[in-house]
């Protein structure tokens, strides 16, 4: 069961100034539920945010037992189709569903992760948030607030569109494999200043072939080495100008490959924060 506050309030649509914040944020009710009865909260128009001593606020935060990343970017990559098929989506997502704010043209998601046991420290909350954001491209940077709340999507009840909230009822993401992600993020920004010289992979040709230096770097990955060549993989296919959801294609075949090669798996989110940390260093 998952522990997690929703609002005893309920909204069709995202509320203007008439919103009684005294009230809202004091009736944020601390429950144990399961992934369906949250569909169903958020499907009816109630807002969620982590377990609060109280009022909802900074210093009440008790503890959060999930992470929502909100997409808000109004694109293709804030739409279900898209975020469904995201890497640690279909890893490890629990929920993804349209906001209050969506349409059709301009599509706006959240995605949220159900954690395996609670995090009770806010400051371990917030880089934990973090984290899991950086690994979406799009996502929006400000929600790392530990008492951030989230609105549910009543329009959804009123028009009848169920097809606009998608779950995996027994998804799960371990406290452990965040860690892994947060530690491999960190080496990384060490490494950025001193990436990896690369050596000559690409066939005897100027046009780039990203299948054949991807089977390369697969064939030269080994125990202890495929953080740093599946970083450094990341980086050639964003320095080559690949959009960010191509190269997350050619990751998850090389995660796929080298997966077992060591004592840990290789898992779908260290190759995810290789190709964050990537685009960051080309961004830059």
């Amino acid at each position: 069961m998952l522990k997690i506050a929703v609002n005893r309030q309920r909204f069709v649509e995202k509320p203007g100034r008439e919103i009684e914040w005294e009230s809202f944020n004091s009736s944020f009710v601390n429950m144990e539920l399961d992934v369906i009865r949250l569909c169903n909260a958020i499907y009816l128009g109630h807002a969620y945010c982590p377990w609060m001593d109280g009022k909802r606020k900074g210093e009440n935060f008790l503890l959060a037992q999930h992470i929502a990343i909100d997409m808000d970017c109004g694109d293709e990559r804030a739409t279900l189709d898209s975020l469904i098929q995201h890497p640690l989506v279909v890893a490890y997502g629990g929920i993804v569903h349209e906001t209050p704010s969506h349409k059709p043209d301009a599509p706006r998601a959240r995605v949220i992760f159900i954690l395996d046991e609670p995090i009770t420290n806010a400051d371990g909350y917030k880089a934990a948030i973090q984290v899991v954001s950086d690994l979406f491209d799009g996502s929006d940077p400000a929600c790392v607030d530990a008492a951030h709340f989230f609105y549910g999507n009543g329009r959804l009840y009123m028009l009848t569109r169920p097809e606009a909230i998608w779950f995996n009822p027994d998804a799960c993401l371990p406290l452990s494999e965040l860690r892994r992600y947060a530690k491999m993020r960190n080496e990384q920004r060490r490494a950025q200043a001193a990436l990896p010289t690369p050596w000559r992979v690409a066939p005897p040709s100027n046009t780039f072939d990203p299948d054949h230096v991807t089977d390369t770097i697969i064939g030269k990955a080994a125990a202890g080495e495929r953080n740093r060549l599946g970083f450094w993989l990341a980086c050639k296919l964003a320095e080559e100008g690949l959009a960010r959801h191509v190269t997350e294609q050619y990751m998850r075949r090389y995660q796929v490959a080298v997966m077992h090669l060591g004592k840990d798996a290789y898992t779908v989110g260290e190759a995810m924060a290789s190709i964050a940390s990537a685009y960051r260093t080309v961004a830059a």
